[in-house]
């Protein structure tokens, strides 16, 4: 069963998450979606540690999804147009975000690596987006 919630005048589907914990941070891609050109990644962070979440900025990159034996792993560094990650999740709480990338599509055997790390500590929430879950990117108007 899919739940939409209208947020902003954007829409936020609430049952398709994929999401990692670290550390009591839990981060969740909650839906892709392209407006005005731009590919959005809407998120969901929780963090339910007693210590607040001083973050570095999200990382994307485009990764190889298996690594094999005696070849070269690619990675190619994707630089977000619009961030609107909050800096610092404080303990107990949840925020929403998204931010936009220029539309760019995984290969075949590639995908979409969403890296977020705290700042001088070991914390490190890490969501993987495959290839299907990109083309089924709804357009908004």
């Amino acid at each position: 069963m899919r739940r939409l919630v209208l947020l902003g005048g954007l829409i936020f589907g609430l049952a398709s998450a994929f999401g990692q914990t670290a550390g009591g941070v839990r981060m969740e891609l909650r839906e892709v979606y392209v407006r005005n050109g731009l590919l959005w990644l809407s998120f969901r962070a929780s963090n339910r540690s007693a210590i607040d979440f001083r973050a570095d900025p999200v990382r994307y990159s485009i990764r190889d999804r298996r690594a094999f034996k005696r070849r070269a792993s690619q990675e190619v560094r994707l630089y977000p147009v619009v961030r609107q990650e909050p800096r610092i999740l404080r303990s107990d709480s949840v925020v929403n975000f998204a931010d936009a990338l220029a539309p760019r599509v995984p290969g075949k055997e590639q995908e979409l690596v969403v890296e977020w790390v705290e700042r001088n500590g070991d914390r490190r929430v890490r969501v993987r987006v495959k290839v299907g879950r990109v083309l089924r990117a709804r357009r908004l108007p």
